[in-house]
């Protein structure tokens, strides 16, 4: 078996400004705080990163004509579930057709 290890009881808090902050988190990159101060203050081996680092994915914003799109979108796939639900129910078949011609024209619209 191996040897034990000793308890770290003894915690003693850090302040940083949010300057000091992001150039902390850039050189730690993904790893744990804590093991990577104890390796450099006592000496030892710098642990490797638990996770990747993360790197922050900026999208750009939808344009109105984008937006207008997405809605109708969304609005063609509620209707559609809506058919399918009239469908399984049962439901008469005008009510399905015209749900069908309502859809075919907002696609239309689309095109």
């Amino acid at each position: 078996m191996g040897e034990k290890r000793e308890l770290r009881t003894i915690i003693r808090p850090v302040r940083f400004s949010e300057t000091e902050w992001a150039a902390v988190q850039l050189k730690i990159a993904g790893r744990d705080f804590g093991p990577v101060v104890r390796a450099l203050l006592i000496g030892g081996a710098i642990p490797e990163p638990k996770t990747a680092v993360r790197v922050e994915i900026r999208r750009p914003r939808m344009t109105e004509a984008e937006g207008v799109q997405a809605r109708q979108m969304a609005w063609i796939g509620a209707t559609m579930g809506q058919i399918a639900k009239a469908a399984k129910s049962g439901a008469c078949r005008a009510a399905i057709l015209g749900q069908l011609f309502t859809l075919c024209r907002e696609i239309k619209k689309l095109q």
